[in-house]
């Protein structure tokens, strides 16, 4: 990635990879398995018994990144999520728990034994792992599963079988010119939409929306024929008015929706679909901004619970709220999308605004070409987008430090982020999100996306004095999580420029650098390394103990995202002293979180021990970037002991921080704090009573005091107690105080 001179014009974006390869599949003769790797490293292998590969695969209709298809008799595969079985032309028999069912779909889990029966049909299979899986295949088969052996697909003769494989790495694929104009943006946002590849309710999840296609402004607007047609023709229309400030907040709604934006001379947009009578007014800016948001964020939480509405494993808290109100899902379930916008307007706001989550992430953007053109990337994210305010200092302050009730508070915080697009041109104060982005920070994440990362690699650099015991406690906290991710770990000693420079050449994931650096750049051993004297940047995210300013050079010259301190804080009045050392970032970066919540999470940390209230650190750049390319990233616990058992008095739990006392005391009190960003509104997180709540809403339970063992050892997610965070390895040392 080759970095722009002091002064120069920013590179254009990378242009979109339409042949990029970003799953490889390789079949191995010696030992007959089909292994599979994606271009973030997550790999996938299946045991297979008479393979015969065909030259042509079959054309699966579905978006995949890479097929191949054969004749196998057998398919082995070592099940750790669930595998769905679907018949498309009839039923099959079910044998589990000594029952025998007849489905025409159904959901094999890890959690105990089941045998489909399969009669000759048309049948897909799709799992969900590291790399989502699809087999199609029509014939008679046999499906087993049990814990101590995996699961079994199995064919009386030779049956044809198309593997897809599909990574939850996107990559833009199109480009399209636009004039700088509100008309030139509207026919952009009219055609992101070609990235979702379905339009019924399934639409919602993660793996159905694709990166949209690049923007690049120009003297006319052009739409790639390959886009015109992955448009799809939803009949729905925006109508706004000639503003960019009324395209920005409209975008998301218009996106997810697949409308069709258009300018007219009204100043109050309209959202119409006269297919089915739909002719919705919005007020004019401002209020325009707010409503937006909150019907995207109906049609969208709405799509989702509709997904899962026949789903009888399923216990979702939202689904009771909505019929006790009287609202039916079931017509919206196979309901085409105008159709499900026009339900979705006529249900009463009261209970919705208790059954479903407020927007997870929210990105404020400048009404400016520039910020304009980065669209594809925050709709890619599904960023809900505001315009600057005067005061806009209410997202991300640390406040009420000490009391566990505040700590959990802070934590729930985080599960609604927000972010700043800065484009340079505005003297808008930059400390008033979780983090600042800049055009080039998401330019730098294509350039990363379209590259191949089979081994993550993080580098450490102490450039002040440290003792061998500080070192290797250091770099051991970065090594020791091979069930999470094994990266490659290496150590420099007071390096020299030279050294240092050949890291950001050669290129790492992430650099954390121990010790003072000014606006100048890193210190070393033999001097200061600047920004402007790196021939090129690789490193992807960073960690200094620097000024922000340095931060957004080193973003300007390749980095993805870094974080730095906050604006006024210095080692001399930081009362906490020293950050530079805490690998917390670092760690939850490993356990697939973005720089942006890890440093958020780490603040809390710095703000119990300090008891201060500012923030330290300040992320600069693309802060929603996440070092793990894993579909679900890892929730936190944080755990509150003592607490008492809180109830509604009809078997609903109150969330943590509701100030309930009632129930019985000394049960562990958990939170689960999700994660705002991709995927956003993802999956309901499951408790310990089978109740489950859409994200981003924090999940609340109790843990009796003798289960609490049995707790800690099956947790695989960090937890934060009594002031730190306690890594999965070490967290059984949580028993005893705790127990």
């Amino acid at each position: 990635m080759n970095g722009a001179g002091p002064g120069a014009s920013p590179s254009p974006s990378p242009g979109p990879g339409p042949d990029l390869d970003l799953v490889d599949v390789t079949f191995h003769t010696a030992s007959s398995s089909l292994d599979v790797t994606d271009i973030a490293g997550n790999e996938l292998s299946f045991g297979l018994t008479g393979w015969d590969p065909f030259v042509d695969d079959c054309d699966v209709g579905e978006q995949v990144d890479a097929t191949i298809t054969a004749r196998v008799t057998e398919i082995r595969y070592d099940l750790q999520n669930f595998l769905k079985v679907i018949r498309s032309d009839g039923s099959f028999q079910v044998e589990r728990n000594g029952q025998t069912t007849a489905t025409a779909r159904d959901d094999v889990g890890t959690d105990r034994p089941v045998r489909y029966s399969l009669p000759e049909g048309q049948y897909r299979c799709s799992v969900e792992s590291t790399i989502n899986v699809h087999l199609w295949f029509d014939g008679a088969g046999t499906i087993r599963y049990r814990p101590e052996s995996g699961l079994t697909i199995s064919f009386p003769h030779p049956t044809t079988v198309t593997f897809g494989f599909k990574t939850y790495v996107d990559y833009p694929r199109h480009e399209l010119t636009v004039e700088p104009t509100t008309e030139g943006f509207a026919t952009a946002v009219s055609h992101l939409g070609a990235a979702i590849t379905k339009t019924s309710v399934d639409r919602v999840h993660r793996n159905n929306r694709g990166y949209p296609p690049t923007i690049r402004l120009g003297s006319e607007t052009v739409v790639p024929a390959a886009v015109e047609a992955a448009t799809p023709d939803t009949g729905i229309e925006l109508l706004i008015p000639d503003s960019l400030s009324a395209l920005l907040p409209a975008a998301p709604l218009a996106y997810y929706l697949g409308a069709r934006v258009r300018v007219q001379d009204d100043s109050a947009p309209i959202l119409r679909a006269p297919a089915v009578d739909v002719h919705h007014e919005f007020d004019p800016l401002p209020a325009f901004e707010g409503q937006a948001a909150a019907l995207l964020e109906r049609v969208f939480f709405l799509d989702m619970l509709a997904t899962w509405y026949d789903d009888s494993e399923w216990t979702v808290r939202a689904h009771g709220l909505l019929e006790s109100a009287g609202i039916d899902l079931e017509p919206c379930v196979e309901a085409p999308l105008a159709e499900r916008l026009e339900a979705y307007l006529s249900f009463p706001g009261s209970p919705l605004e208790e059954a479903l989550p407020s927007w997870p992430f929210r990105m404020t953007v400048d009404p400016s070409p520039e910020s304009v053109a980065q669209l594809p990337h925050l709709l890619y994210d599904m960023a809900a987008i505001e315009l600057p305010k005067e005061a806009e200092a209410d997202a991300v302050e640390v406040t009420e430090a000490g009391s566990p009730s505040s700590n959990k508070r802070r934590f729930e915080a985080i599960t609604r982020l927000r972010g700043r697009l800065w484009s340079g041109q505005t003297a808008s104060d930059l400390t008033d999100a979780a983090f600042t982005a800049t055009p080039v920070a998401y330019r730098n994440r294509l350039e990363y996306l379209g590259r191949d990362h089979r081994r993550r690699a993080v580098v450490v650099a102490f450039t002040d004095e440290t003792t061998d015991a500080e070192r290797s406690a250091i770099v051991d906290r970065y090594r020791r999580r091979d069930d999470v991710l094994s990266p490659t770990v290496t150590a420099l000693e007071t390096p020299s420029r030279e050294e240092l420079a050949d890291v950001f050449e050669t290129g790492v994931d992430f650099l954390h650098v121990i010790g003072d650096c000014s606006e100048a750049g890193i210190r070393c051993r033999d001097g200061v390394l600047e920004p402007a004297s790196l021939a090129e940047n690789d490193v992807q995210l960073f960690q200094i103990d620097g000024p922000r300013s340095l931060a957004l050079d080193l973003v300007e010259r390749g980095s993805v995202a870094g974080v730095a301190k906050a604006p006024g804080v210095s080692s001399d009045n930081d009362e906490n002293g020293d950050h530079s050392s805490d690998t917390t970032v670092g760690e939850l970066l490993l356990y697939g979180h973005s720089l942006a919540t890890a440093t958020l999470c780490a603040a809390r940390t710095d703000t119990i021990q300090s008891q201060s209230q500012p923030r330290s650190r300040a992320v600069v750049g693309d802060g929603s970037c996440r070092f793990v390319a894993s579909w679900w990233p890892t929730l936190i616990y944080v755990l509150t002991a003592g607490d008492r058992r809180a109830s509604t008095g009809d078997g609903d739990e109150c969330t943590a921080g509701d100030g309930d006392t009632r129930g019985e005391p000394d049960d562990l009190r958990v939170t689960a704090v999700p994660f705002p960003i991709d995927p956003v509104g993802g999956y309901a997180v499951p408790n310990w009573d089978d109740e489950k709540r859409l994200q981003p809403n924090p999940l609340s339970f109790d843990v009796d005091p003798e289960s609490v063992t049995d707790f800690l050892a099956e947790s695989e997610a960090p937890i934060y107690y009594d002031g730190r965070f306690y890594w999965p390895e070490e967290q059984l040392l949580l028993a005893y105080p705790i127990a």
